[in-house]
């Protein structure tokens, strides 16, 4: 069924258009999270610890490039909602393999039979209308890219434990996540069970495990991001952050 095939994709379309028209149109409450990266993603500032670089380079380039329309705010906003239908559309991808797994990933899903279509809809409806998703979806908040890398990190984990994929690409993707939100160490325990469990030679040493480090450590220089906008003169608006060595350990930490 073609729409079997292409359901991720017809469903992170769906529900960017959904959460589009219902994202907040403007400044949604004072004085809080979403209020302040509202702020902080346009000007490329400095926010709340852990300062959260990538989500601010990312909704920067998002809100100044390549969404020019609307206010700021707004655009913040729409940032959200387009990582929303992101992850619907990885999560239902996620889904369809659940039900039939297949060794390769693609962008188009093959693997979905036409039995499994409504219960991954439901799923993933379910989930995306769900009262706490969309409150974050229709707001300028990290959560939605946070989750949109979780489900990123459980396909190329699985994509790995399914066939003799390199890991490289799964340890820069964990490492990008680790200069979003922090949270994502949790999920570092049931990654390494999975795969030792799937592929128990990855375990073993050898050479490979030199880059497949480096490709986990490399993203986290993002984090220079906090200390070179603060020598530019760049303050968080708390007005917290020290610029020094102990500063900058105490603001990602």
């Amino acid at each position: 069924m073609k729409f079997t095939r292409y359901m991720p994709v017809i469903i992170g379309v769906a529900a960017l258009i959904i959460y589009g028209i219902y994202s907040a149109p403007s400044i949604v409450a004072l004085f809080d999270d979403s209020l302040e990266f509202q702020l902080v993603g346009p000007t490329f500032g400095i926010a709340h610890p852990t300062g959260y670089p990538l989500y601010v380079i990312l909704s920067g380039i998002w809100s100044r490039v390549l969404l020019p329309v609307g206010n700021w705010a707004w655009r913040m906003n729409l940032f959200s909602a387009l990582c929303a239908a992101i992850t619907l559309a990885l999560l239902t991808w996620l889904a369809q393999w659940l039900y039939e797994p297949i060794p390769k990933i693609s962008v188009v899903n093959t693997g979905a039979s036409a039995s499994s279509t409504l219960g991954v809809l439901t799923a993933v409806t379910t989930f995306g209308l769900s009262a706490v998703w969309w409150s974050q979806a229709t707001i300028a908040e990290v959560y939605t890219l946070h989750l949109l890398f979780v489900a990123l990190l459980l396909i190329l984990a699985m994509r790995i434990g399914h066939s003799d994929a390199d890991p490289i690409g799964l340890a820069f993707c964990l490492g990008l996540a680790l200069t979003h939100h922090r949270t994502t160490v949790l999920l570092i325990p049931g990654l390494v069970l999975y795969l030792a469990w799937r592929r128990p030679a990855l375990l073993r040493p050898q050479k490979a495990w030199a880059w497949w480090l480096l490709a986990l450590l490399a993203p986290l220089l993002l984090y220079l991001f906090i200390p070179l906008r603060a020598a530019m003169g760049v303050a968080d608006l708390h007005g917290s952050y020290v610029n020094s060595w102990r500063g900058f350990w105490q603001h990602v930490l």
